[in-house]
């Protein structure tokens, strides 16, 4: 996962292969998943990468997870922590 995040504008631009996953929660927003549709980094890498961008909002908060977070906690539980209502 790389990201650049442009504070003149606060734009999120990022790319990502593999098996990282990030979370984007913005107020008053679902949480949204930004995921790549790419296959992992490796020898037989051979595909182009996607750059894409995100404009963020004031107080939201962006979560980078490995898989094995991912693997244990599930989009729901991520949400919760994310929005200070985790118990």
């Amino acid at each position: 996962f790389y990201a650049v995040i442009d504070r003149r504008d606060f734009q999120l631009q990022f790319c990502s292969a593999g098996r990282l996953t990030a979370y984007y929660a913005a107020p008053q927003e679902a949480l949204q998943i930004l995921k790549s549709e790419h296959s992992p980094f490796g020898a037989q890498f051979n595909e182009k990468l996607s750059l894409a961008k995100l404009d963020l909002e004031a107080k939201a908060r962006l979560c980078l997870v490995s898989e094995g977070v991912t693997e244990v906690l599930t989009n729901e539980d991520i949400a919760k922590i994310m929005t200070d209502k985790a118990k």
